[in-house]
């Protein structure tokens, strides 16, 4: 038998592999690590993109309860935060209402 008419070992559809050795247990191999290492990548990307909506949303939810105007009631001397933008609230101990602190 001539060696044009023997199969290809390998592929197949008879390319052989780059080392010449034609086995298959090397493609297969070679086919789990580039598998493994796109599992790897798309595993990190997952964290990463946890990571960062979590990070962003913590972030917002600080900064809404951070920026907060204060007020100093004339009345009883209460000190009270409320929502930014606020330029005139009612005092919640007495009910007066008192306009926001200047510093």
């Amino acid at each position: 038998m001539s060696d044009a008419a023997a199969p290809a070992r390998g592929f197949a559809d008879g390319r052989r592999l780059a080392n010449g050795s034609g086995d298959a247990s090397v493609a297969a191999m070679l086919e789990f690590s580039t598998a493994a290492v796109a599992y790897c990548v798309f595993v990190g990307a997952v964290f990463l993109g946890l990571w960062i909506y979590y990070d962003r949303r913590d972030h917002r939810r600080f900064e809404a309860e951070r920026r907060k105007t204060t007020f100093h009631c004339i009345r009883c001397d209460a000190i009270y935060p409320a929502a930014q933008g606020t330029q005139v609230c009612r005092c919640p101990k007495c009910g007066h209402e008192n306009v926001r602190l200047r510093f």
